[in-house]
């Protein structure tokens, strides 16, 4: 079987430009499928494309910061595991709020758990 972009004998290979079906034999790069072409070669040579931060990780910092209140730490800590795993496969850039959600939610836990423990400890 031969492909659609293999020329017949006698013909020339054609340009990419009229190469109409080469964008779905050719899948994009992955995680830069959400990416626009125009925005990153509308410049002098290649821009990178500008990273914007993954919502899971944005919703950790805010459960991270939120974290004084009791059991909100767990939340911050499975969603910033949530967010570094989601990022694997994209191109956001956010591994410090996740990072961030994921320490500061375990050491507000454990002082919470810790608290508890001496609360209970001391039988008031």
């Amino acid at each position: 079987m031969t492909s659609p972009l293999t020329p017949r004998p006698g013909q020339t290979t054609p340009s990419w430009q009229e190469q109409d079906t080469w964008p779905t034999l050719r899948p994009p790069f992955p995680g830069t499928e959400h990416l626009k072409a125009a925005e990153v070669f509308s410049g002098p040579g290649y821009q990178a494309p500008r990273p914007s931060p993954d919502p899971v990780a944005v919703l950790a910092l805010v459960l991270a910061l939120a974290s004084v209140a009791p059991g909100v730490g767990l939340a911050a800590v499975a969603a910033g595991t949530w967010a570094l795993h989601r990022r694997r496969g994209r191109w956001a850039s956010s591994p410090g709020m996740a990072w961030f959600a994921v320490v500061v939610g375990c050491a507000t836990s454990l002082v919470w758990l810790w608290a508890w423990w001496l609360y209970h400890a001391l039988g008031a």
